[in-house]
């Protein structure tokens, strides 16, 4: 199975801050609990300060909504605080405000290069390219699925912020 585009090394980061911007459908289940998730990880490796995260969707369908019930609920049980996010949708700005676009599914990714500029910088990437082990390609929308779909997207992304911030730590180390 293909994961999509492997993460260009972060060679050179020196000084330079990491921008993440985590995408979904509508910003309200998956990218946010990516987002709490890579926020607090960071700051437990004492990179917090290194690694700008944000999220969008690719809609505006829940524009301005916080993160679902569900998702908050599986967030806080594993010591995550994401209630204060809103879902906004992903701007043409964003393609060049941030390093990289990390999508949840392999619809989003295509979709989102499709939309992109040639001059525009961030790459385009699954969550799943950096965690090869989780045997799955796309983090599966657990919106409707009741709490257990949440923990499961929360448990693939745990896993897959980790093995991104395997990445970043050893390139801010440099």
């Amino acid at each position: 199975m293909r994961r999509g585009d492997e993460p260009a090394g972060l060679g050179g980061l020196g000084t330079k801050m990491l921008s993440v911007l985590f995408v979904c459908t509508g910003n309200i289940c998956r990218s946010p609990l990516a987002e709490g998730v890579l926020r607090a990880q960071a700051d437990l490796w004492g990179i917090g300060d290194r690694v700008r995260v944000d999220s969008a969707g690719m809609t505006r369908w829940h524009e301005g909504e916080e993160p679902t019930f569900e998702g908050q609920v599986s967030a806080a049980s594993r010591g995550y605080f994401i209630g204060d996010l809103r879902s906004r949708p992903i701007t043409s700005q964003d393609f060049d405000n941030f390093d990289w676009i990390i999508c949840m599914t392999r619809e989003h990714q295509q979709g989102l290069r499709e939309r992109r500029q040639r001059t525009d910088q961030a790459q385009i990437l699954l969550a799943t390219a950096f965690s090869p082990r989780l045997g799955t390609i796309d983090i599966e929308d657990p919106w409707g699925l009741g709490q257990p779909a949440y923990d499961r997207a929360l448990d693939q992304l745990e896993q897959c912020c980790a093995d991104i911030l395997v990445r970043v730590r050893a390139s801010v180390a440099a």
